[in-house]
């Protein structure tokens, strides 16, 4: 059997091979860009519905079958080992959902049913760009950790259990300019980079580490230096929605003295975009923003939170 494929820049028709009978179809267009070819026939007469579907991928100019039956009333989705939201079970043979976010590549999708019994689609899905989702930017939860004596290492845990594919951020300050942070690391086995470079001041210094795409469940993060550094302060952050293969985008810091703070210009590259902040002081530091969007408040504060207590 064969179906013709229309290129609307190019203007052109090509014809496919498809393995199936694809008379009578429906189609709608999966977020990636690939025609998704739903239904069809085996026989006109008596006439009855096909359970297959069909994927036609543009980059290889083939089409891929996919099959399911036994798909129960609240089913869950796991698309790259997360869960996908807006799941809908439209019949048995098939199933709408919203891809979480991940980063770029083939990956599986697992159907679990109510009943616990689950299927497998090996490379099922494929990411062609990393995503955030599809959600908005979300602070999750903060701890912090502020020893008043000179400390090797600092633990401190988040208050609740993290959710998988979310960013974790570590601003560390401390009060000498001869330690140095030696590692980040958590229970979780998530793994830390330095976002920039470590900034050192008049007796104090700071740097700022992050880790992209987490995994789920109780954590506790460890800071550790070269040696004892003095009275250091801690705070750990959680955020969602970030993209999960490159949520770092531009850098800026700076040290100075004074009644105001700058890191130096940074310019974003993304309409929308996480511009976190911190500073070591000996003082407090609030942070205020304004929005120069054109029909926009002309100032808006964000919360206050001190960097040292």
């Amino acid at each position: 059997m064969r179906a013709a494929v229309w290129d609307p820049i190019a203007g052109t028709i090509t014809v496919q091979s498809v393995a199936s009978d694809m008379f009578c179809s429906g189609m709608v267009v999966l977020p990636d860009g690939r025609p998704f070819i739903n239904g069809g026939t085996l026989q006109y007469d008596p006439f009855y519905g096909q359970l297959k579907s069909s994927v036609f991928d543009l980059a290889t100019n083939t089409f891929t079958d996919i099959t399911g039956t036994g798909f129960l009333a609240g089913a869950t989705v796991k698309i790259g080992g997360t869960s996908a939201s807006a799941v809908t079970v439209v019949g048995s043979t098939s199933i709408t959902a919203t891809t979480a976010a991940h980063a770029a590549g083939a990956v599986n999708v697992v159907v679990t049913n109510s009943d616990s019994q689950s299927g497998t689609l090996t490379i099922g899905y494929t990411y062609t760009s990393s995503t955030g989702g599809g959600g908005s930017i979300g602070f999750v939860q903060v701890n912090a950790a502020t020893p008043q004596t000179a400390s090797a290492a600092v633990l401190l845990s988040y208050g609740v259990a993290q959710t998988a594919g979310n960013l974790n951020i570590v601003a560390i300050g401390w009060n000498d300019t001869t330690s140095t942070v030696s590692s980040v690391t958590d229970s979780r086995g998530n793994k830390y980079t330095q976002a920039g470079a470590m900034v050192t001041g008049t007796g104090l210094r700071q740097a700022i580490y992050y880790a992209k795409n987490i995994a789920a469940g109780s954590n506790t993060v460890t800071v550790s230096f070269n040696q004892a550094a003095a009275f250091v302060d801690v705070r750990i952050l959680e955020y969602s929605g970030l993209d999960t293969s490159s949520p770092l985008d531009v850098t800026a810091g700076a040290a100075g003295s004074g009644t105001s703070m700058s890191s130096g210009a940074a310019t974003t590259t993304s309409a929308k975009e996480l511009i976190f902040g911190a500073g070591t002081t000996v003082d407090s530091v609030r942070r205020r923003r304004r929005d120069t969007r054109p029909g926009s408040s002309p100032r808006r504060t964000w919360t206050s939170r001190k960097t040292r207590p």
